[in-house]
């Protein structure tokens, strides 16, 4: 279990090796960000998206909370963590758009649960990778058509 003094540890070990290494890139970053993609994904410490989509610093815009839900846009008065994140990506970095929603911690929850049923993870999982796919690539197409359409309505 990391404790705080491991914490501190891992700050002085990116002090003195990774922000060492990339520092011309934090510079970079003091000055603004501008990321192209925005990724909502669950707040489940075994999962970071920077590591699993092997980016660097400034390179996605990543809001995290629990199961990577996106409640429904309200105007009512209250706490919209997440629609707050989608604002700022959206008006303040400008040209971030919303690519993936990650909630595959679901998705191979119910792959284990009926791989250890049929035992036959090969088709389970590919069933996973598919519905994944496919709650995943209408939603960014989606998106892609949105921007357009709001990007072009705002230059007019």
């Amino acid at each position: 279990m990391t404790r705080f003094t491991d914490m501190l540890e891992g700050y002085r070990r990116f002090r003195d090796s990774s922000w060492i290494a990339q520092h011309e890139r934090w510079n970079e970053l003091r000055e603004g960000q501008s990321p192209k993609v925005m990724v909502i994904a669950c707040s489940d410490s075994r999962v970071d998206p920077a590591q699993i989509f092997d980016v660097n610093p400034g390179e996605i815009f990543v809001v995290r909370n629990v199961a990577a839900l996106v409640p429904p846009f309200e105007t009512t008065p209250g706490r919209h963590g997440v629609s707050a994140a989608l604002e700022f990506a959206v008006q303040v970095i400008k040209g971030t758009a919303l690519a993936s929603i990650i909630g595959f911690v679901e998705l191979t929850k119910a792959g284990t649960i009926l791989n250890n049923v049929t035992y036959q993870p090969f088709k389970v999982f590919g069933l996973v990778a598919l519905g994944y796919f496919l709650l995943c690539y209408p939603l960014s197409r989606y998106s892609q058509y949105l921007e357009k359409k709001f990007n072009a309505a705002h230059h007019h």
